[in-house]
């Protein structure tokens, strides 16, 4: 409503912080591309013409309007055997597979191998990484500590791609997507 009164012509997108559920308002964007914070409380009050104190104060006020911070893009590049993992031009990780030999790299860590590996893909959201092995086993590792968890045991065929990135594994039966870094179970 007050982007109504005040914004309307200019309006173009809101900006946001954080991620998932703990993702807020933190001001928007114009057709411009000039960016702004969400007005205060008081400046809210002052556009609309309201007295201060005639509205009962909402239960959360920012002290102030916080500058809208952009979170980097994520984003993918491949070279044949190769997978770059870049967080807007910053590199965070790399693989190499070469005869069922991955080679994984992440930004200021030591190198890791993975023999017998058929197919690796990164999660869009986790950023980590999936990779299935030729006897049909799969790992999801996480890449801030390197920990590496089962999540099947046999039976694990290809990972499914979008946009370059891995959204599901197939297996004979079902598909198992991927959810951030949780992974759910969907029949196909």
């Amino acid at each position: 409503m007050i982007y109504r009164l005040r914004y309307d012509s200019q309006f173009e997108e809101f900006k946001y912080e954080g991620s998932g559920t703990k993702r807020i308002l933190v001001g928007y964007k114009t057709h411009t591309g000039e960016e702004y914070p969400l007005p205060t409380f008081q400046e809210m009050c002052f556009m609309m013409g309201v007295e201060e104190g005639s509205i009962p104060e909402p239960k959360y006020i920012p002290s102030e309007s916080p500058d809208p911070t952009p979170t980097p893009k994520i984003s993918i590049k491949r070279e044949k055997s190769k997978t770059f993992l870049y967080e807007g031009n910053e590199l965070i990780s790399k693989t190499t597979l070469k005869k069922g030999i991955l080679t994984w790299e992440r930004k200021g860590k030591k190198k890791n191998q993975y023999k017998n590996v058929t197919w690796v893909a990164f999660i869009e959201k986790s950023r980590n990484l999936v990779i299935v092995y030729k006897k049909g086993a799969a790992d999801v590792i996480d890449v801030k500590n390197g920990k590496k968890k089962r999540i099947l045991d046999k039976g694990a065929k290809k990972i499914i791609y979008s946009e370059d990135y891995g959204v599901a594994i197939k297996t004979a039966t079902k598909k198992l997507i991927f959810e951030t870094s949780n992974i759910t179970e969907a029949k196909s």
